[in-house]
C-alpha cells in the first residue's frame, strides 16, 4: 500500500475521533514522551504495577482492538523470553536454583521481571497515545513541540517507506524460496543471506535516490510543509493535566515507596 500505510492504520483513521484519539497530537506525543522518560527509573513493585495499569487504561481509553495490542506485544516476547532465561544466571546474588552447574540468582530474576514489566508498559502507553496518528500528524506534532526539522523529516520518511522496503524484502525471500533456497547451517546459506542483505542495501539506495529526485521535482526544499498549529482546547489541557498527575504519581510512588 502506498506511503507505507497499513490496513490497520486505515481502519483506525475512521474511528480515532473517539477516546484518546480525539486529543491533539501534540498533547498525545508529549504525554507519551513524559511517561516513557519516567518508566526506566521505576524499580519498585508498586510503581511498576501502577505504570502497567496506566498502560492498560490508556489502551482501553483509546479503544484499540485487543488483537492489535497482542500482536504488537508479541513482537518483543522473544527478546523478553531470552532475557528471562539468561539474566538470572549472570546477575550475582542469592541463589535460587541451578541448571547444569549455572546458578540463578533472586536478584537476576527480579531484574528480568522489572525489565519485562517496563517494556510491556511502554508498549501499551506508546500504542495507545500514538494509535492512528499517521506519519504526517506525528511529524506535525513533533514540529509543534519544537523538535528539529531534520528529525521530523527523517521520521516521516522512515514511517512512509519502511513498509515498502519490507515488501521488497518479502519479494526477494519469495524468489529465493522459488529457486529452492532453504535455511540451513552451512556456508551456502550464510553466503545467500549475505547476498540478500547486500541486495536490500542496493535496492534501498536506488529507491532513496528515485524518491529524492521526485521530491526535488515537486519543489522539496529540505523540510516538509507543516500545517498551521491550532490552539489547544480545554479537553486537551485536561488530558495533559491527567498525564502530568500520572507521571507525578509514579515518581512519588518510586521515591516514597
Amino acid at each position: 500500500m502506498s506511503g507505507g500505510t497499513s490496513l490497520g492504520a486505515l481502519f483506525v483513521e475512521g474511528r480515532e475521533r473517539a477516546g484518546i484519539g480525539a486529543r491533539d497530537p501534540r498533547v498525545r506525543l508529549a504525554g507519551g514522551l513524559a511517561l516513557l522518560v519516567v518508566l526506566p527509573f521505576l524499580d519498585r513493585p508498586l510503581p511498576l504495577a501502577a505504570a502497567f495499569g496506566i498502560g492498560v487504561l490508556a489502551v482501553v481509553a483509546a479503544r484499540i482492538p485487543i488483537g492489535e495490542i497482542l500482536r504488537r506485544m508479541a513482537v518483543a516476547e522473544g527478546f523478553l523470553l531470552a532475557l528471562l532465561l539468561t539474566l538470572p544466571f549472570v546477575v550475582p546474588g542469592q541463589p535460587v536454583f541451578a541448571v547444569f552447574g549455572l546458578v540463578a540468582s533472586l536478584e537476576g530474576l527480579g531484574r528480568a521481571l522489572v525489565i519485562i514489566v517496563r517494556l510491556h508498559a511502554a508498549v501499551l502507553v506508546i500504542t495507545a497515545l500514538l494509535w492512528g496518528m499517521g506519519s504526517r500528524r506525528l511529524a506535525a506534532a513533533m514540529s509543534g513541540l519544537g523538535m528539529p526539522a531534520g528529525i521530523t523529516t527523517l521520521l516521516n520518511l522512515t514511517m512512509r517507506y519502511i513498509a515498502t522496503l519490507g515488501d521488497e524484502y518479502r519479494r526477494l525471500r519469495t524468489a529465493m524460496r522459488v529457486r529452492g533456497f532453504r535455511l540451513r547451517s552451512n556456508l551456502h546459506t550464510w553466503r545467500s543471506l549475505g547476498y540478500l542483505v547486500g541486495m536490500m542495501l542496493v535496492r534501498s539506495l536506488e529507491r532513496a535516490e528515485r524518491v529524492h529526485r521526485a521530491m526535488l521535482c515537486r519543489g522539496y526544499s529540505g523540510r516538509f510543509p507543516v500545517p498551521a498549529q491550532t490552539p489547544l482546547r480545554a479537553q486537551d489541557l485536561t488530558f495533559l493535566a491527567v498525564v502530568g498527575l500520572a507521571v507525578g504519581g509514579l515518581i512519588g510512588l518510586e521515591v516514597l515507596g
